[in-house]
């Protein structure tokens, strides 16, 4: 809105999966679904390997719990 980024617009990812997809500090990770795929920004956090949380629903599916893939 009104050209402003949403500062709350991220996903939360472990540091362990920032690494390994290289992700760089202030940039993007690739949400992928079958259906859609979007480009999110993240923050590391203390979560478990391989998952992805967000506070915000993300437009890859219709229901909590669907299997993405994420990528540089």
């Amino acid at each position: 809105m009104h050209g402003l980024e949403n500062e709350n617009a991220f996903v939360e990812l472990n540091l362990q999966t920032v690494r390994k997809l290289e992700l760089v500090k202030g940039g993007n990770v690739k949400i992928r679904s079958q259906e859609n795929t979007v480009d999110a920004k993240f923050r590391v956090s203390n979560i478990e390997d391989g998952y992805l949380l967000s506070s915000r629903r993300i437009p890859v599916e219709g229901f909590r719990g669907v299997e993405v893939e994420i990528s540089r």
